[in-house]
């Protein structure tokens, strides 16, 4: 572990244990590495600093011939999801911050907070949240309706527009009967 210092970004170099992986696919556990990479991550600020996370990490080659994935990635669960680039900390603060302030006003909040985030991505960040299983019906109904707002109030009908439209519109078949409710919590 090494750690360095800019004038307003502090970086961790970590690299993982060489443990045996398990497979994504079939649940095989593997010694076999393939290679080694570095992923950079976005972490939750300190202070006035960004904090960056350079991860040294393993590929490895599964241990069952018939899975259809040959080679693939140490996964850590508890800190980064495949192929992202934020920890799931940085993920679950920017994911509050749109949700209570919405896409435009959270991306200038986040930047008094050294992170750097759009406001699409904040949004974004707030369709995924409406599907998110261990979510309530009230906790949906919330989202849709600070997502509406903030592309409303920019008067975007384009791709965002009907992204929400989209995404309205399954969410109601999903619901059913209780429809209603939602459209009269917009």
């Amino acid at each position: 572990m090494s750690i360095s210092e800019t004038e307003n970004q502090i970086t961790i170099q970590v690299k993982t244990q060489n443990l045996p992986a398990v497979c994504p696919i079939c649940n095989s556990t593997s010694n076999r590495v393939h290679s080694n990479y570095q992923r950079s991550l976005d972490d939750v600020s300190w202070g006035n600093y960004q904090f960056c996370l350079k991860l040294s990490t393993q590929k490895f080659f599964c241990s069952n011939l018939n899975c259809e994935r040959q080679i693939f990635t140490q996964r850590l669960p508890k800190i980064v999801s495949p192929w992202a680039r934020r920890t799931e900390r940085l993920n679950t603060q920017l994911t509050k911050i749109g949700l209570a302030e919405g896409g435009l006003p959270g991306s200038r909040l986040t930047q008094h907070l050294s992170v750097k985030i759009s406001h699409q991505e904040l949004e974004t960040a707030q369709f995924f949240v409406i599907f998110a299983a261990q979510s309530s019906l009230r906790e949906k109904a919330e989202v849709i309706r600070v997502v509406a707002r903030s592309l409303l109030i920019r008067n975007i009908f384009s791709h965002d527009g009907i992204l929400v439209v989209m995404i309205l519109k399954n969410f109601m078949l999903k619901l059913k009967n209780k429809a209603i409710k939602v459209v009269m919590l917009l």
